[in-house]
C-alpha cells in the first residue's frame, strides 16, 4: 500500500511541479486572478510531494533513517535552487531573497551530510 501511495505522490508531484500543464487538471483556468501565481505555490507542493515520496520508498526499501531524510531533500534543494536562480520567479512574485538564502543553506547542509 506505501508503493502504491508513493507512487501516487510522485505521480501528482510531477504533474504539479511542471508549470501549467496541470491547470486544467487540478481546475486552474487561465483567466483566474493570478495563474502564475497558482502555478509558483503548486511547484512548491509538487516537489513537496516527491520528496515525501522519495523519503517513504527508501524506508521500505530498508534504506537508514537518516540517509533517506537526505535523500528525500533533494527535490526541494532543487526547487529552491530552481526558482531563485534559473526561473527567478522569487524575484517576480517579491519574496523575501534572504530567507531562500537560508533555506538553500539549509537543505545544502542537510542533504550533504545526511545523504552523502
Amino acid at each position: 500500500l506505501t508503493k502504491i501511495v508513493s507512487a501516487f505522490m510522485v505521480l501528482n508531484g510531477m504533474v504539479l511541479s511542471t508549470n501549467r500543464i496541470h491547470n486544467p487538471i487540478w481546475g486552474y483556468h487561465e483567466d483566474s486572478p493570478s495563474p502564475d501565481l497558482n502555478a509558483f505555490f503548486d511547484k512548491f507542493l509538487g516537489y513537496s510531494m516527491i520528496a515525501a515520496a522519495t523519503f517513504c520508498v527508501l524506508l521500505i526499501s530498508e534504506m537508514d533513517a537518516m540517509k533517506a531524510l537526505g535523500y528525500a531533500c533533494i527535490p526541494s534543494l532543487f526547487n529552491v535552487i530552481q526558482q531563485n536562480f534559473i526561473t527567478k520567479e522569487v524575484q517576480t512574485y517579491g519574496l523575501k531573497k534572504g530567507q531562500q538564502i537560508f533555506s538553500l543553506l539549509i537543505l545544502t547542509i542537510i542533504v550533504g551530510t545526511l545523504a552523502f
